[in-house]
């Protein structure tokens, strides 16, 4: 099987060390070398998670094809904690949202569809987005110039939903709750910094330093899919999804996409300044919320002023 025809599907299906073989081919294609490779339960099935390191930064395999992404709010039963956040904190602070959370959530968060993506590898954490030269330059065509020099590009709307929630159809990639007694960000190291640059970057990837086919498996807790090694704790957002990436963790971790219009992984802390409630606050983790209001900041006349305040997350296609 071609590596452009590793799909989503046939990865899940490959045998351990099928999945083995590939994700070292796929890695001597990059040109980088395969350090850690696992697989566990994942809703559906199994899920194998490559991670390579090129150039100085860490990258997953994010397997594509025909995929399911977005958020299905037709059939979405808020639990009632959420709506219980939202009643006493969000509308008791009078800050003129819809009174219905399902219609507030539906003006943030992508429509569940199905559509084709390519199989390629994604950095694990986001990088630091450089500083446009000129003031009058548009941000995402600057980033794209400056990706596309490395060798590298900005991740598509699709690509990025589909490589933060890997197949779950819940509210955020770890299920469909949050704990809305901690804050939705601290305690990560917020965008690397690009190779090349004056400041040298933390990798905050977990280190691997044993055979890559023994590394162990991520286990998925209770209610919350594809959550790698989190045992019992509540707070799953700062450990690495089901593919390996370092995503949707912190809300003032926002990332820029190919669509200047989509925005994810986080709002600025918005929300949080704003004293919104706990779920509003939690709300731009979530792996379909584009985050609007964000994008048609960082794309205003302001955005080009606010570069450590939003990261990229460089894509390297398969060849």
């Amino acid at each position: 099987m071609a590596l452009t025809d590793l799909t989503f599907d046939r990865w899940r299906a490959l045998d351990r060390d099928a999945a083995y073989r590939h994700a070292r081919e796929a890695a001597r294609r990059a040109d980088g070398r395969l350090v850690a490779f696992d697989g566990g339960p994942h809703p559906g099935g199994f899920l194998y998670r490559a991670v390579i390191e090129r150039g100085g930064r860490r990258f997953a395999l994010i397997p594509g094809g025909e995929v399911r992404v977005g958020f299905d709010l037709a059939g979405w039963r808020p639990l009632p904690e959420l709506l219980a956040s939202y009643r006493t904190e969000t509308l008791a602070g009078g800050f003129g949202f819809a009174d219905d959370l399902v219609e507030h959530v539906a003006r943030y968060v992508t429509p569940r569809r199905t559509v084709t993506v390519p199989t390629v590898w994604m950095a694990v954490e986001p990088e630091e987005s450089p500083q446009p030269e000129g003031e009058d330059e548009f941000v995402a065509e600057f980033l794209a110039r400056s990706l596309a020099a490395r060798g590298l590009r900005l991740p598509g709307p699709d690509e990025w939903e589909h490589a933060c929630g890997a197949g779950a159809d819940t509210l955020f990639r770890w299920g469909s709750a949050c704990p809305l007694d901690q804050p939705p960000y601290g305690g990560v190291v917020r965008y690397v910094v690009a190779p090349g640059t004056d400041t040298p970057g933390t990798d905050t990837s977990d280190p691997q330093t044993s055979d890559p086919r023994t590394s162990g498996t991520h286990t998925p807790d209770t209610g919350a899919p594809g959550i790698p090694g989190t045992g019992d704790r509540a707070d799953h957002r700062r450990s690495p999804n089901a593919f390996g990436l370092h995503i949707a963790r912190d809300v003032y971790e926002s990332e820029v996409t190919s669509d200047p219009a989509s925005v994810y992984g986080g709002d600025g802390g918005e929300a949080v300044c704003g004293g919104y409630g706990s779920f509003v606050s939690w709300l731009p983790l979530a792996t379909a919320n584009r985050n609007p209001g964000m994008a048609e900041f960082l794309h205003g006349p302001d955005g080009a002023e606010i570069g450590d305040d939003f990261g990229v997350r460089p894509v390297l296609d398969l060849s």
